[in-house]
C-alpha cells in the first residue's frame, strides 16, 4: 500500500465490514495494517488491528466501541479501547467518552500519526506570464456592515464527558508514567478537569482544573 495523498510509505492493509442485525452492535468493522511505514520515520514498522462496533439506535444517535491494538496479537505493545456515544442531531452536541488501555507505546502513536499526515502537492509550474490588472473604482456603498460579535466559549457546542484511564504510558525504554487519569465535562458554562492523577517513579502528579464562563 502506497497512498500519496498521506504519509504512508508502505504497508498491507486489510479490511472487512458486515451488518448483523442480530448483534447489539450491529455494525461491524475490522482494520489490519501490516508492516505500516511512514514517510517520516522511514526506518519503523508496526502493526496494527483496529476493531470497530457501533449501532445506531435511533434518530442520529449513534454508539460505538473501538479496540486498536499495535504489535502482536497474542501480546500487543499498545493496547486502546474507547467506548463512546453521540448524538448528532443534538444542539449542543452531547456525547459521552470513555478512553481505557493497559499500555500506550508512544513509538507506536508517533508511527501511526506521522502515516495519516497529508501530504501537500508540488505546486505545478507554470509558462504563462502573470497577467497584471488593474481593479475599477469601488463606489462606497451606504449599506451598514453590522458585525455580530460571538462572545460563548470555544466549546460552546459540545456538552459531554470523556474520562481516561491508562495504566501504564511508555516514553522510551527507560521512562514511563503509570497509573493515568483524568475526567473532563464540558458544557457551555463550565469546563472542568477532574481527577488528574500520573505517577512518575516515585513522584505522584495530582491535580484539579475549572474554567466558569
Amino acid at each position: 500500500m502506497d497512498v500519496g495523498k498521506t504519509s504512508i510509505m508502505s504497508g498491507d492493509l486489510n479490511l472487512s465490514a458486515k451488518v448483523d442485525g442480530s448483534a447489539a452492535m450491529p455494525l461491524q468493522v475490522d482494520l489490519q495494517l501490516v508492516k505500516l511505514r511512514a514517510r517520516g520515520l522511514p526506518g519503523q514498522a508496526q502493526n496494527y488491528s483496529m476493531r470497530i462496533d457501533a449501532a445506531n439506535p435511533s434518530g442520529q444517535q449513534w454508539q460505538a466501541v473501538v479496540e486498536l491494538l499495535a504489535g502482536r496479537a497474542s501480546a500487543p505493545a499498545t493496547d486502546l479501547l474507547m467506548n463512546g456515544s453521540v448524538d448528532l442531531e443534538s444542539q449542543p452536541l452531547k456525547f459521552n467518552v470513555e478512553l481505557t488501555s493497559e499500555q500506550i507505546r508512544q513509538s507506536d502513536l508517533q508511527v501511526l500519526v506521522e502515516a495519516m499526515k497529508p501530504v501537500e502537492a508540488a505546486p505545478v509550474p507554470s509558462d504563462s506570464k502573470p497577467v497584471i490588472s488593474t481593479p475599477a473604482p469601488v463606489a462606497p456603498s451606504q449599506a451598514q456592515t453590522v458585525v455580530t460579535l460571538d462572545n460563548r466559549p470555544p466549546w460552546a457546542d459540545l456538552d459531554g464527558v470523556a474520562s481516561v484511564q491508562v495504566d501504564r504510558l511508555e516514553l522510551s525504554p527507560r521512562q514511563s508514567v503509570e497509573q493515568i487519569t483524568a475526567r473532563l465535562v464540558v458544557s457551555e458554562p463550565v469546563l472542568e478537569l477532574s481527577d488528574l492523577a500520573a505517577q512518575f517513579g516515585s513522584g505522584r502528579l495530582t491535580g484539579n482544573a475549572r474554567v466558569d464562563y
